[in-house]
């Protein structure tokens, strides 16, 4: 696999370099590969402290699949397209992507690694082949990479944005303007390490670890206290959809991490008609890649899951549909 050095990585480690780039392997794991003398640099074998140049000709020789530990589990798998290197896949809520913190089972990869004999060793060891994740209780479309060529492809479009997802998810009030665009800064919340926050203007992070993170969004449909909408992130950061629409104070609904006295006050609405709400209602709906093999732009779409189906059902019943028009929105930014 040729890889080229593209301006401004000039002066990156070799290692350093190849880990940012191919967004898959661990450096750990290329550091080995390096060692063993299967990366080449212009045609020679080199150390991992080299230094990369624009022009430099490397090439990674493809490696047979490394046992990652995990154990493959014959798990059911709602399969949307598959062929020799991609499998796009609809993913329920409730399971999660990949193991972590201790858990080593009954997660997606696990099921895959029992679906795909040969994606063991595909990219880290704990997460084969997995190029964007979706949280445990968000439903929809993933694609995963089954070789190393394809997980370096798709992580390239979602780095450089050629990917294109779209979301559906039910919201608590009603966005104002129905149309618009979130630019924030996303960064890790300093109160609660395991949630995230959005960052604006003068409460960026001091120590510069936000990351810019950009969503717009649509409203397709209103259900009196509640709204259906369409969003279209543009990033890839970790919650980057439930922290914006959290921060423009319409948090998505059944989000308990994030939703704060808007989702409180939501579900007592929703008490008062007998509906109950399990999990956040968000589900990524459709995605377009181009793809690794062939370069053809591929679509991949996901129907809305049974439970956000009846929600919406249900609330066109208790609350009087209102006209949406999707106005063009002025951009919160950073």
């Amino acid at each position: 696999m040729k890889i080229e050095v593209e301006p401004g990585n000039e002066g990156l480690r070799l290692d350093v370099f190849l880990t940012r780039a191919l967004q898959g392997p661990t450096r750990t794991r290329l550091q080995n590969l390096i060692r063993a003398g299967k990366v080449m640099v212009n045609g020679q074998p080199t150390r991992s402290a080299a230094r990369v140049t624009v022009g430099m000709e490397i090439n990674l020789e493809q490696q047979q699949p490394m046992p990652t530990g995990l154990m493959p589990e014959d798990r059911p798998l709602d399969v949307l397209f598959e062929d020799s290197d991609i499998v796009a896949l609809n993913k329920p809520a409730g399971i999660t992507v990949h193991p972590a913190g201790g858990r080593r089972s009954g997660t997606l990869v696990n099921a895959l690694l029992h679906h795909c004999r040969d994606l063991a060793g595909v990219g880290d060891e704990l997460r084969p082949g997995i190029a964007h994740r979706l949280d445990s209780h968000t439903s929809g479309v993933m694609v995963v990479a089954k070789n190393d060529a394809a997980l370096a492809c798709l992580a390239r479009q979602f780095k450089e944005r050629s990917a294109r997802k779209q979301y559906v998810a039910i919201v608590c009030g009603v966005p104002s303007p129905a149309a618009g665009r979130i630019d924030v800064l996303i960064g890790r919340n300093p109160c609660h390490h395991k949630k995230m926050a959005a960052f604006a203007g003068p409460t960026a992070p001091p120590d510069g670890s936000g990351k810019t993170a950009v969503s717009t969004y649509r409203v397709s449909e209103v259900l009196g206290l509640f709204a259906v909408v369409q969003v279209f992130p543009e990033t890839g950061r970790t919650h980057q959809i439930r922290v914006h629409m959290a921060h423009i104070g319409r948090p998505v609904l059944g989000d308990r991490c994030y939703g704060g006295r808007h989702e409180r006050a939501a579900r007592q609405a929703l008490d008062q008609i007998g509906l109950a709400v399990e999990r956040q209602m968000l589900h990524a709906e459709r995605i377009e890649i181009e793809h690794p093999l062939s370069g053809e732009r591929m679509q991949f779409a996901a129907p809305l899951p049974d439970d956000m189906r009846n929600v919406i059902q249900t609330l066109r019943k208790h609350f009087q549909q209102e006209p949406c028009s999707a106005a063009t929105g002025k951009t919160t930014r950073r």
